[in-house]
């Protein structure tokens, strides 16, 4: 009977945690922050930074005493776009690199601030209660507005309107409003209607 032994030597990694490809305007900072998974015994000699596009590979940070639980990269201004690559040498010779896509941002993200609209039951209740909007006075659905999925929350997109009522219905009580003047209201506040019971 024999016994049969493997040997496996899994290696050094590196990984950038990042959803690619990432938007970064033009001029503005970018922070990058790559893993790097190791045994103990394996040292981390140098870690090299890059970008690559179509005018060519262009190096950006050399790393030679690197921390192996802090792998970064910061520009202050970003010049340059295509793939961001991180290269990690071990003292062996050995490199692994992980890469990421970095793409000009182009259109600005659009700022949004929200109201939810809740009730406090009288006591437990066996139905969920069904929320609507209306803005100045006018209905709103997901197609006009964001709503969340059960309706309790409006997401305010672009510029603020004069006045919202949240319309509450359930078991407990019947079509009860609550009028919001957006002038007079913090916009990040959460806004509570009392349902009366009838």
């Amino acid at each position: 009977m024999g016994v049969e032994m493997l040997w496996t030597c899994l290696g050094m990694s590196v990984n950038l945690p990042y959803k690619s490809p990432i938007y970064v305007s033009y001029g503005r900072k970018l922070a990058l922050q790559a893993q790097v998974t190791k045994s103990p015994a394996e040292i981390l000699l140098l870690v090299t930074w890059d970008v690559r596009n179509g005018e060519g590979e262009f190096r950006l940070d050399t790393n030679k005493s690197p921390d192996p639980d802090n792998v970064h990269l910061q520009i202050a201004k970003v010049e340059r776009y295509g793939s961001y690559i991180v290269t990690v040498t071990d003292s062996h010779g050995d490199q692994t690199y992980a890469s990421v896509e970095v793409r000009k941002s182009t259109n600005p993200p659009k700022a949004s601030v929200s109201m939810l609209c809740s009730i406090i039951p009288e006591g437990p209740m066996w139905d969920s209660p069904v929320f609507s909007w209306w803005v100045n006075g006018i209905k709103v659905t997901n197609q006009t507005a964001h709503l969340s999925s059960d309706g309790s929350r409006i997401h305010l997109v672009n510029t603020l309107a004069n006045n919202y009522t949240c319309v509450v219905d359930s078991s407990q009580g019947t079509k009860v409003s609550s009028r919001i003047q957006a002038d007079n209201a913090h916009p990040c506040s959460n806004y509570i209607v009392n349902q009366n019971q009838k």
